[in-house]
């Protein structure tokens, strides 16, 4: 896939319903179009969300209001 020059920041967000593979494809993606990729999973570990002192569903919220917020940034 060839890429145009590009200027300014890049955001693909990857969405779907569990196990539906939406890692895999972001990584391709990612690789592809010579991005970083960043998961839920590890902005939560980056944030210094534990598993076990908060909820699965905290974590993820947590993870997904920054991931809302960078993306907010870079539009």
């Amino acid at each position: 896939m060839a890429m145009e020059h590009r200027t300014g920041p890049i955001v693909i967000a990857v969405c779907g319903s569990p196990a539906a593979g939406k890692t895999t494809i972001a990584a391709a993606v990612s690789k592809a179009v010579r991005v970083p990729l960043l998961t839920r999973d590890e902005l939560a570990v980056g944030l210094g969300l534990g598993w076990k002192e908060t909820s699965r569903d905290e974590v993820r919220a947590a993870a997904e209001k920054a991931l809302v917020s960078i993306a907010n940034a870079f539009a």
